[in-house]
């Protein structure tokens, strides 16, 4: 099955809220150590916020993800 660009993105953003919990982190945590406001996080978290790739690879380097992101056609 191929994801279109929305599709991916929403996966992500489940990927990065389940990570954060699973490694006890608060969005206040993860802003912090990432440099991202909380208010960006609980967007990205919830699909509402189409983030920089920059931001993504901050937030992918902490939590140690490897998500690759369909190209916006």
């Amino acid at each position: 099955m191929t994801l279109n660009y929305e599709q991916s993105l929403r996966i992500a953003a489940q990927k990065i809220k389940q990570a954060r919990i699973e490694q006890n982190l608060s969005i206040e945590d993860l802003a912090r150590l990432t440099g991202i406001s909380a208010y960006k996080i609980k967007k990205i978290e919830t699909g509402n916020y189409n983030f920089y790739l920059k931001d993504f690879d901050k937030i992918q380097n902490i939590l140690e993800l490897d998500i690759k992101l369909q190209k916006r056609r």
